[in-house]
């Protein structure tokens, strides 16, 4: 459907802000890693060999004129440990 069908009051931007826009959409593209596979099975497996898998992921971007940017970041550490092949239920005999 384009803007003409919808009736709506859509004005095209000029050729230097969507330049811009599209800077601003690559940049953030990078930044929030899109184009890498998220596989958590990474992390765990690098835990396996015996060192802790640290992981630091941005979640969100927002910015402002007003306020700056703000970056909303996971960050953590994946750390492997030793299930017993048996584990007793607390309420058996």
């Amino acid at each position: 459907m384009n803007k003409e069908c919808a009736d709506l009051n859509i004005e095209n931007c000029t050729k230097e802000l969507y330049d811009i826009l599209r800077g601003l959409r690559k940049n953030y593209s990078y930044q929030l890693e899109l184009q890498k596979p998220y596989d958590f099975n990474e992390f765990v497996r690098q835990a396996e060999i015996g060192q802790n898998a640290s992981y630091k992921f941005t979640r969100a971007i927002i910015e402002s004129c007003d306020f700056g940017a703000h970056h909303f970041v996971t960050e953590s550490e994946v750390i492997a440990e030793t299930i017993p092949d048996e584990i007793e239920h607390p309420n058996s005999q």
